[in-house]
């Protein structure tokens, strides 16, 4: 498999947030602390963001595996876009040839090879 072109924008994101968890975030906790509602709020954004993908990018979108209505669609899109994972389509299209081409290392992009 031909490797894909990197993309400026997603290198600069996980720049960027990379710094700011490595930097900012302890000096913040060393200046300020974290209360309880900051720790629960980061604990309860974690397991939103990942059910969003299991059960939005991965169940509903990449394998149609149940249908939503569009409150649910959104809540889910919105979790999703959260986990930084790139957009729906993407997502979704990557993991169905991940599917399609499992055994294959040279045509799977989730392989590990």
């Amino acid at each position: 498999m031909k490797k894909p072109r990197l993309i400026l924008t997603n290198i600069l994101v996980f720049i960027i947030t990379g710094l700011i968890a490595l930097i900012l975030v302890p000096i913040e906790a060393i200046q300020h602390g974290f209360d309880g509602f900051e720790i629960a709020a980061c604990i309860i954004l974690i397991y939103f963001s990942g059910m969003s993908i299991t059960a939005g990018y991965h169940r509903l979108w990449s394998h149609k595996a149940f249908e939503a209505n569009t409150l649910v669609k959104s809540v889910l899109a919105i979790g999703g876009a959260m986990a930084l994972q790139n957009s729906i389509l993407h997502w979704s299209s990557d993991h169905r040839v991940h599917h399609k081409n499992v055994d294959d290392n040279e045509r799977d992009p989730y392989s590990a090879k």
